[in-house]
């Protein structure tokens, strides 16, 4: 199992997340979990950076930004855990990655990402002569052929693809 963790020296949320990261790092160290941290920034700014903070696991330069493209990074922190065969199994917080979820990606099973917070359901407002207000969100969905996925780009803000409409709702 990879867990690849996107951060930058100057990412609050990022630092933040280490400590918690560290642990599972090196709980998991040998039981075939590899931590790869993965930054955009300089080798020179980075191990600066880790001479006076600790990251457990590998550190990676991700120097012309291949990996962040391939893993369509948006924002940071941002964390992709890989199964053993190589499958994406799940995008969640670096701050919410736990022990079941490492023991079930271990397995091979995908990692449910948190569930998103359940918000009240309003009815359509009527149309009259009155301007409607704006909606406060847009929802589009079309067919899509890729695998599903899901996963928190930032608080509150998720991105899915190829997922059903079942799930979108969950």
């Amino acid at each position: 199992v990879v867990v690849l963790e996107f951060w930058a020296t100057w990412c609050a949320p990022c630092i933040g997340a280490m400590p918690h990261l560290n642990k599972l790092s090196e709980k998991y160290a040998d039981r075939g979990v590899q931590f790869i941290s993965i930054t955009r920034e300089s080798e020179d700014k980075a191990k600066r950076f880790l001479q006076k903070r600790k990251i457990a696991g590998w550190v990676g330069i991700d120097f012309d930004g291949a990996m962040n493209e391939a893993y369509d990074v948006k924002a940071i922190p941002f964390t992709v855990v890989i199964g053993p065969n190589g499958k994406i199994l799940g995008y969640p917080s670096s701050q919410e990655l736990s022990e079941d979820m490492l023991d079930k990606a271990l397995l091979g099973k995908e990692i449910m990402t948190p569930k998103v917070e359940k918000t009240e359901v309003v009815e359509p407002i009527e149309q009259t002569e009155k301007k409607a207000p704006k909606p406060i969100y847009e929802l589009s969905i079309s067919p899509s052929e890729s695998e599903s996925t899901f996963r928190r780009i930032m608080p509150k803000v998720f991105e899915t693809k190829g997922a059903s409409a079942l799930q979108l709702i969950q």
